[in-house]
């Protein structure tokens, strides 16, 4: 990801004087990242903001939709799809095309009647690509109506054996909640398996339900559950209570963070030291380890662990 953005970034600067001279002209930003793909929407209007460039406000949008309002409609219903549709309408993107049909009251197709157009259209195509060894940001090029998270759902819904590359593992799809690097390694360090049961489950599958069961002893550790497992072992009335690992997205492991440190006594397990922000520090080994340490402890043990002390 920061390669990309580095990429992203290099470019801009590279392309600075064209880049303010497009958009001073009257292009819009979606029209100057047709020129300029590795640059995204963000990547530019931060840009433009550092280049001291006024940035005009979007009325030119709502006059563009309004004067081509009918032909939008009637392309919808005729069952082209938004990132169709703003293709050929070079000056908006597919949310803004979604938006303006919400607000004229059209019907939005649901997520079934895309997937059966893909499914008719593209499905033995895009499998092929796959078990070739494309992966799925070389496919979504060829494919650019289809987003890249939309793919790993149909390949898996198609009963296709999916692969874990580096390429691949930066676009999981939103409904996937192993979207956190940690959450990640330690489902990843299992093996995907419970602890308990042995039950391994596919981490792109939709039904994927293994959860982090912590231990709150001498140190505070975690292993994998399934969630058969997980809730029979919270049920029991004799088992600890006091932490119940139901996590799904960023915020369940800002929790468990913050737990974790309350736990430590906002205490640095290595220096001691009690008035500095603290960052949680993993031992791999089974089970995992969750230390409370200090910055500048984990700044040195990280040095130790790459000279191989």
């Amino acid at each position: 990801m920061a390669r990309k953005l580095l990429t992203a970034g290099t470019e801009a600067t590279a392309n600075k004087q064209h880049i303010i001279q497009l958009y001073q002209t009257g292009k819009n930003v979606t029209e100057i990242i047709q020129i300029y793909p590795k640059i995204s929407k963000k990547t530019l209007y931060r840009y433009l903001t550092k280049w001291n460039i006024s940035i005009r406000n979007h009325t030119h949008y709502q006059e563009y939709m309004e004067n081509n309002k009918q032909k939008i409609i009637k392309q919808y219903k005729e069952g082209l799809t938004a990132p169709e549709i703003a293709e050929q309408h070079q000056r908006v993107d597919k949310k803004t095309i979604l938006r303006y049909l919400k607000k004229w009251g059209v019907s939005i197709k649901t997520t079934k009647s895309v997937r059966r157009k893909i499914e008719k259209n593209h499905k033995k195509e895009i499998i092929e690509l796959y078990k070739s060894g494309k992966n799925i940001r070389e496919i979504t090029t060829q494919y650019p109506d289809i987003p890249q998270s939309s793919t790993y759902h149909y390949l898996s819904q198609w009963d296709v054996k999916m692969r874990a590359s580096n390429d691949d593992r930066r676009v999981w799809s939103d409904w996937c909640w192993i979207n956190n690097r940690e959450v990640r390694r330690i489902n990843e360090y299992y093996n995907h398996t419970c602890q308990f049961c042995g039950l391994k489950q596919n981490p792109y599958d939709k039904k994927y339900s293994m959860k982090r069961h912590h231990q709150w002893e001498k140190h505070v550790t975690v292993i994998l559950l399934c969630k058969k497992c997980h809730d029979e072992y919270h049920s029991n009335p004799e088992n600890d209570q006091t932490w119940t690992d139901n996590i799904r997205g960023s915020h369940g492991v800002k929790s468990i963070k913050n737990k974790v440190k309350e736990y430590y006594n906002h205490t640095c397990q290595i220096c001691g030291n009690t008035n500095t922000k603290l960052v949680i520090h993993h031992i791999w080994q089974t089970p995992v380890i969750e230390l409370a340490i200090c910055k500048k402890c984990h700044r040195k043990t990280h040095k130790k662990i790459k000279e191989g002390k």
